[in-house]
């Protein structure tokens, strides 16, 4: 089967390999934004997937006070809460050089989901778009940041809404997630696969279907916006295997 034509891959046999490589990557391009416009805008994922990367990125040389860090959804929990993903980022990534980062936060005050997201999109009016980094994580279950299969809603709102109201069908359920227009409003996009399971879903979402069912669909099925995803395996226990293959720089 033929990649869409966006799309590249990476295959890492180790997890050391393949976060040592991505943090190369991430910063290469934030100095390249950086050089080019005096400040660069770097987006994350929550969740488990990130957590290697945040803890080798913080250490790595860059003018981190030119870069401006947000993220692809938050839960609407306490900011201290174990669920929250800006305490995440704020514990294993903005310490060390890192610290001096400038962080966006999609939520500042906790309020209902509607309302989240509206201050949310006023937020990101401070953000330097387009991204020069966005890092998706995606789920087993097939949701993007916090956009869920059967919810075909926030796929269809205009570009100038950045932000949405979801719902996830476990707890946390309120969240709020950055739109698939804003996701591909980017220089260069990286998935990160690091299990067989979400293997197997990326290779079903690289198929034809409905974004509504796999809301990956929305970003490997567009020929605007260079996609690497980035897939740590076991070659001998998976079938895919580890290969090589062209990727964009």
């Amino acid at each position: 089967m033929s990649l869409p034509t966006c799309l590249s891959e990476r295959h890492f046999p180790s997890e050391e390999q393949s976060i040592a490589t991505l943090a190369e990557t991430v910063v290469m391009r934030l100095q390249r934004g950086i050089q080019q416009r005096g400040e660069a805008g770097l987006i994350v994922p929550g969740g488990r997937s990130p957590r290697g990367l945040f803890q080798q990125l913080c250490h790595m040389e860059l003018p981190w006070e030119k870069v401006t860090v947000t993220l692809t959804d938050e839960r609407l929990v306490s900011p201290d809460a174990p669920e929250s993903n800006i305490r995440q980022l704020r514990q294993l990534f903005l310490r060390q050089g890192a610290a001096k980062a400038k962080l966006l936060p999609l939520l500042p005050a906790i309020c209902d989901p509607t309302q989240a997201a509206k201050q949310a999109c006023t937020q990101l009016q401070q953000f330097p778009w387009p991204a020069d980094v966005t890092l998706l994580g995606f789920g087993s279950e097939d949701h993007l940041a916090s956009l869920f299969p059967g919810d075909a809603q926030p796929l269809s709102f205009p570009e100038h809404i950045r932000c949405v109201a979801t719902r996830s069908p476990t707890p946390p359920r309120a969240r709020i997630s950055l739109t698939p227009a804003t996701l591909l409003d980017s220089r260069w996009i990286g998935v990160l696969i690091n299990s067989h399971a979400k293997l197997d879903r990326f290779e079903l979402a690289k198929q034809d279907g409905p974004p509504s069912a796999m809301p990956l669909r929305t970003i490997l099925h567009q020929d605007r916006i260079p996609v690497t995803a980035w897939i740590h395996c076991d070659p001998q226990t998976h079938p895919y295997g580890c290969k090589k293959t062209h990727v964009h720089q």
